[in-house]
């Protein structure tokens, strides 16, 4: 799990769930993207919006590389929690 200890651009103070099997951070290596770059994008963002295909949130911003990238999460609970359902550079 992982908590946030600041205030992003789009959100407030969270936690990023991830999946006791490592299908989280597994789906999104997929793509390119480890879960620094889902972290720094989810606290730093520079748009949020909601995904045309699932209806889940859905930010946008830069990873600390320069790319520009798509987070989509699912809020867990208390909507302080959540959990990464995929990324892609956009």
């Amino acid at each position: 799990m992982y908590e946030n200890s600041g205030r992003g651009a789009c959100g407030g103070l969270v936690r990023i769930h991830l999946a006791g099997d490592g299908g989280n951070i597994d789906h999104l290596a997929e793509h390119g993207i480890s879960m620094d770059d889902f972290e720094h994008v989810f606290d730093n963002c520079e748009d949020e919006d909601e995904s045309r295909s699932s209806g889940r949130p859905i930010r946008f911003g830069y990873t600390e590389d320069g790319r520009y990238i798509a987070v989509v999460f699912e809020w867990v609970d208390d909507d302080m929690t959540v959990l990464p359902v995929t990324a892609y550079e956009v």
